[in-house]
């Protein structure tokens, strides 16, 4: 589906956007996440608003551009294979397919987290396993300088001697290792999760209504059977060893990660019954997500929700999707 008559003046704004977070994003990746979020959210628009093809367009000239970059600075295959590029481009794509498709907030990101998983992480690794044995290395290398940077610092806070904190990093790094998978996949999740989000608001913006179908973010929560996930993965990890522990704490860290934005979503719906100013709730939001306690309490009250319904929803008989 199409629109007849698009605002080519706008497409071209915000292809200009696109391709200006796509600049910042090589300026400044320590902000890559943001970048990344903006420039989905950007395509996923396109598409939503002009029409499948434009968006279809944008994500082209993205991949294209990348490829062309990193021929031009005969960067390697690594950054012609970049996986933030795809990442966007892929996710964006996909994500105004869905939208327009009038799917639920909540299969539109079970669909974008698969799809970036299978079309994205999983290349990337058998990338690594059989082309490019370095790259999974390089992607680690870039958490590394923070992660020192934090361990030299818990060391100086605790007094730790210099070949203690030696012993810190090298245990931190193969817990970094171990985890990378998750990791990938939950920034992949986070961003379908996200940009609808922006998409919509845009699209209201522009008087587009036709896209209000989606469950509000505090409505969201998690089923039964994706509470007890994250909980028998923890259990089972607790009981195994060697990689099999690892394959089940990655699994307890994606699972954990769904009912996280859950718990949040909870917070969420109490913060705009009580807290009116959206600047203030933003603080709010800020101070808890930076409390690594609070992240625990998130899990917790997601999963609790799944059993309880502490927003009462079915008294009231809302229908949540």
């Amino acid at each position: 589906m199409m629109d007849r008559n698009p605002n080519i003046k706008e497409y071209i704004a915000m292809f200009g956007v696109l391709l200006a977070m796509y600049v910042l994003c090589l300026i400044l990746p320590s902000l890559g996440l943001v970048y990344m979020v903006v420039m989905a959210a950007t395509i996923c628009a396109m598409g939503m608003s002009f029409g499948m093809g434009y968006s279809l367009l944008a994500s082209g000239v993205l991949l294209i551009l990348n490829f062309g970059l990193a021929w031009f600075l005969k960067a390697g295959v690594e950054a012609a294979f970049s996986p933030i590029v795809f990442i966007v481009a892929i996710s964006g794509a996909l994500g105004a397919f869905c939208l327009r498709a009038k799917f639920s907030l909540a299969k539109t990101t079970v669909l974008l987290a698969v799809s970036v998983g299978v079309g994205i992480v999983l290349p990337i690794f058998l990338l690594n396993e059989f082309f490019i044995p370095n790259y999974i290395f390089s992607m680690k290398n870039q958490f590394l300088p923070y992660l020192y940077q934090l361990l030299n610092e818990m060391g100086k806070n605790v007094k730790l001697d210099a070949a203690a904190t030696e012993q810190l990093k090298s245990q931190y790094l193969v817990i970094v290792t171990a985890i990378m998978p998750a990791m990938i996949i939950v920034m992949c999740a986070f961003i379908a999760f996200v940009f609808p989000f922006l998409s919509r608001s845009y699209c209201r913006k522009r008087g587009r209504t036709e896209y209000e179908y989606m469950t509000p973010f505090t409505h969201v929560k998690a089923d039964k059977v994706s509470a007890l996930v994250p909980i028998i993965s923890m259990v089972l990890a607790s009981f195994s060893s060697g990689k099999l522990m690892w394959v089940f704490l990655n699994l307890t860290l994606i699972c954990g990660a769904g009912v996280m934005i859950c718990g949040l979503s909870i917070v969420s719906f109490y913060l705009q019954k009580m807290v009116k100013s959206w600047f203030v709730r933003l603080i709010l939001y800020m101070v808890f997500l930076c409390i690594p306690a609070a992240l625990f309490l998130l899990v917790l009250l997601g999963i609790i929700d799944a059993f309880a319904d502490l927003r009462h929803f079915n008294d009231r008989g809302d229908m949540l999707e």
